[in-house]
Formats: C-alpha cells, structure tokens, sequence
C-alpha cells in the first residue's frame, strides 16, 4: 500500500490513513477534555476546538508520511502574541 506521499508502508498506512488518524486525533481530544488540568485551556469561550483537531490532524498526518501538503500557518498573525490573546 502507498500513502498519499508515495511512501510504502508508511506509518500513516498502519494508522489505517485518513481514517485512523480522525481516530486517533478523536481520542487525544476525548482524553485532553476528561482531564481536569488539561481541560480549562480548551475549553474556554471562543476556543475553536474544531479547528485544532483538524490543524493536529494535518499535522499528525505529514508526520507520519501520509501528506508532504502541511503547512505550519500558526504564525500568520502580526505576533504570536497576538495570536494567544
């Protein structure tokens, strides 16, 4: 089997690609959001929480050989500070 970046046997594959990886970033959040330390910071009024599992799923998925298409636009603001406020 070949990934989406052409390589066999990626560790993407045996995620079971797209798939797995909505699986597997489904379950980090499900965990993240039951702790009650980790909680707070993804939880608070306009947090986009669904744009983080999306962005984490890109990131997930070129990490693992399944994409060479990410692109890291976390800093596309005027600052990082900014971006955090």
């Amino acid at each position: 089997m070949t990934s989406k970046s052409g390589i066999p046997g990626s560790l993407f594959d045996k995620l079971g690609g797209d798939e797995g990886v909505t699986i597997f970033v489904e379950s980090v959040f499900a965990k993240v959001m039951q702790d009650p330390q980790l909680m707070p910071f993804f939880s608070r009024p306009g947090f986009d929480l669904g744009r983080l599992k999306v962005k984490f799923g890109e990131y997930i998925t070129h990490l693992t050989g399944g994409s060479e298409a990410y692109h890291c636009l976390l800093y596309t603001s005027p600052s990082p500070r900014d971006a955090h406020e």
